[in-house]
């Protein structure tokens, strides 16, 4: 599974006296909400299809979590390519400077100020069928995400760290930091592409 920094030193999720996976606690469910009402929000969809190609090009490479497929059973789910995605940046995140809840951070598209060819281009990536199933398998990962748990936790620890109550943070703000997330693993998804020379 992916490891962040705070995992590698002294983070208490990592003890050997933690024996109970998945995320539990509010915030678990209040994450995992929040990251549903992401997949159904057009408001989303080019960070959405970011994390897709992030995805799509790490994937190729056989070392790295990406390419695990899953064959249906428990175990193979929790192995899942893409909730592994899902896990690492959720593992890797790091609040930005400037974090703006209020407008999407990452969207390309002001659907106010957009052209016709813009506004027919973005509907036509939401109706399609590769976007949509690209959709069903983020919401599928979704439990195996909760169910591993360190990841949420850490994302958590991360929110915390910047004095952010994690109990009352709103669906709006907390999306925005997911957002931040999957756009930072855009970001680096050149990162371990190659292997290290033996």
């Amino acid at each position: 599974m992916p490891q962040g920094n705070r995992a590698e030193v002294g983070n208490p999720h990592n003890e050997a006296g933690r024996n109970e996976p998945g995320a539990r606690g509010p915030f678990a469910s209040k994450w995992k909400r929040a990251f549903e009402r992401m997949l159904e929000s057009p408001h989303y969809a080019s960070t959405l299809l970011r994390f897709q190609e992030a995805y799509t090009l790490r994937k190729q490479s056989p070392w790295l979590g990406e390419s695990r497929n899953a064959d249906g059973t428990e175990r193979s789910r929790k192995q899942d390519g893409v909730a592994y995605a899902i896990r690492y940046a959720l593992e890797k995140y790091l609040i930005p400077t400037q974090l703006d809840p209020a407008q999407s951070i990452s969207e390309p598209y002001n659907m106010s100020s957009a052209t016709n060819d813009d506004e027919i281009l973005f509907q036509a990536v939401l109706e399609s069928a590769q976007f949509r199933a690209w959709l069903d398998k983020l919401k599928t990962s979704t439990n195996a995400v909760v169910r591993e748990g360190t990841s949420i936790e850490l994302f958590e620890e991360e929110l915390i760290a910047a004095n952010i109550d994690t109990q009352s943070i709103s669906q709006v703000d907390l999306q925005a930091h997911i957002a931040a997330a999957l756009m930072r693993y855009h970001e680096h998804r050149e990162i371990g592409l190659s292997r290290d020379p033996l």
